[in-house]
């Protein structure tokens, strides 16, 4: 039964994606990846210069409090990982291991995703574009691992 509904659901999602796309043609999208381990979204924030997170609007409020704890905890240790030594490191990668677990016992998934953005501004002298690589995160319900 629950399978079925998220059949029905998956189904109404990929025919809502296809009208959004004609109704906004500007918009980009992403390849989202599943992300399983502390260490793959520790290494996304290594990596990243700007984080976006957002949890699915159907999530529970446990869901939204552990999602909360990841994105402050990916924030926080995006602005100081540089300064970490490799041990540093990978006692992150299990703190964020512990709170995917809470994530996890919960019924909920997180896909990321990065992009490479490039910024210049209209009244910058020096037009050399600043690059960046912005990451997002999204947590959701388990059915919806398939989109």
């Amino acid at each position: 039964m629950v399978k079925k509904i998220c059949d029905i659901r998956m189904e109404f999602e990929r025919l809502s994606r296809k009208a959004q796309d004609a109704q906004f043609p500007d918009r980009m999208r992403l390849t989202a990846v599943r992300t399983g381990t502390g260490e793959e979204l520790g290494r996304l924030a290594e990596i990243c210069n700007g984080l976006n997170c957002h949890w699915g609007e159907e999530v529970s409020k446990p869901v939204k409090e552990a999602a909360a704890a990841i994105f402050d905890y990916l924030r926080d240790y995006m602005d100081i990982s540089e300064d970490y030594s490799m041990s540093q490191k990978l006692s992150a990668y299990d703190e964020l291991e512990e709170l995917l677990q809470t994530l996890r016992e919960e019924g909920a998934i997180v896909h990321s995703a990065t992009r490479p953005v490039q910024f210049v501004g209209d009244h910058w002298k020096d037009k050399t574009p600043v690059r960046m690589t912005i990451g997002y995160v999204v947590v959701d319900n388990q059915c919806r691992r398939q989109l």
